[in-house]
């Protein structure tokens, strides 16, 4: 019976060949190249799930960036050989009788440990016990947010004396950890991340349409040359037992009405919402002006975007305007996933076009704070 070659396979082959890669571990069986693309030359961009051979990069210029390659497939755009030829070097490098996974088969999530109700719960709770520095808090002043909008929105320094001792704080008040991002094993017992190296602190919630907490976002204070400027909150990393990775998901910035009696919220967005990278930035946009953004955390998460777009349909919305950053007019990267973006929204019945400004000002949010303008809006 013939198998699958694996992704690690596939990059021992390609070790003998010279082309070593520099791999961590992930979770969900998923690989982490930290050295650059072979095929774009980006750094922690490429993704490789070792049990089906999926190949992935996350760089939005990239050629394997909107659609995976199996494990073939990238053998074959490293070293140039046939397809033939390359199926017969990994069986005689395997040793095994191979086949590739089928080109429609690009998604290999594991479904998620904790619903949005445990998650919720359990992040604010976490919001209870952590606090927002005074560095932290003069930043997002200085963004024109007032003191009991940044109270509202619960922004948070991830700064921890003792991890331990609040993991145990959140089970005592029925918390669950085992599936929360940024949530794990350390000796036996849950912890929690503080941070993953210098400058991560500054806690950015991610909600759902309810206004649930599903996550949060780490902004680099300050930002180092060379790193990015946000991160989830996530415990995926080699060293942590049963740490969870944070999917990427769409944040919802938006106007919601709440039934006193139950509790529950609901989405008022009517029939033209924002579309826009950033869940900060999306947050300011709509304090500023009042319209209802929808945030990506970054450009190319399209898949957010499909995951939430029968939900968007059920809204009543009819246009979605998107708001990427100003650089899109000099940034091939960018100008792609704009191109994607919109692509995916026509084909969903949605009219779409690109909101612009000032390009003095690369985000609508910097353009909005200097300027107050409302009048792009229409």
């Amino acid at each position: 019976m013939k198998e699958i070659i694996r992704g690690q396979e596939a990059l021992n082959y390609l070790a003998s060949k010279g082309f070593s890669l520099d791999i961590k571990n992930g979770t969900g069986g998923w690989l982490q190249v930290k050295s650059p693309c072979p095929v774009c030359g980006k750094k922690y961009k490429l993704y490789i799930h070792d049990d089906t051979g999926i190949f992935k990069c996350q760089y939005s210029g990239c050629k394997i960036n909107e659609k995976a390659v199996n494990a073939a497939d990238f053998v074959m755009m490293l070293t140039g050989l046939s397809f033939k030829d390359t199926i017969a070097e990994l069986k005689g490098s395997t040793g095994r009788d191979i086949t590739i996974r089928p080109d429609n088969a690009t998604s290999y999530d594991e479904p998620d440990k904790l619903d949005d109700d445990e998650r919720d719960k359990s992040f604010r709770c976490m919001i209870k016990h952590l606090n927002l520095d005074a560095d932290d808090f003069e930043n997002l002043l200085s963004r024109q947010l007032s003191k009991s909008e940044i109270e509202s929105l619960a922004y948070r320094s991830l700064e921890m004396d003792d991890p331990e001792a609040l993991a145990r704080i959140m089970m005592r008040e029925g918390c669950k950890l085992d599936g929360l991002p940024g949530a794990y094993l350390k000796d036996g017992e849950w912890s929690l991340i503080k941070t993953k190296r210098e400058g991560l602190k500054f806690m950015v919630w991610g909600k759902n349409l309810k206004g649930q907490i599903f996550g949060a976002q780490i902004r680099r204070t300050p930002k180092n040359d060379g790193d990015p400027k946000y991160t989830w909150y996530s415990s995926s990393y080699e060293n942590c037992d049963k740490g969870t990775a944070q999917k990427s998901r769409i944040h919802y910035a938006i106007r919601r009405t709440y039934d006193w009696q139950t509790g529950e919220a609901k989405p008022v967005v009517g029939s033209t919402v924002y579309l826009i990278e950033g869940l900060l930035k999306g947050d300011i946009c709509h304090l500023i002006s009042g319209k209802n953004f929808f945030c990506i955390a970054g450009v190319t998460q399209y898949k957010a975007i499909k995951r939430d777009i029968n939900e968007w349909k059920k809204l009543g919305i009819k246009e979605i305007v998107t708001c990427l950053d100003m650089d899109y007019h000099t940034n091939s990267g960018v100008k792609k996933s704009l191109e994607v973006i919109s692509d995916i929204l026509k084909k969903e019945g949605f009219s779409t076009h690109q909101l612009e400004w000032d390009n003095e000002f690369k985000g609508l949010d910097d353009y909005l704070v200097a300027t107050g303008d409302m009048s792009i809006f229409g």
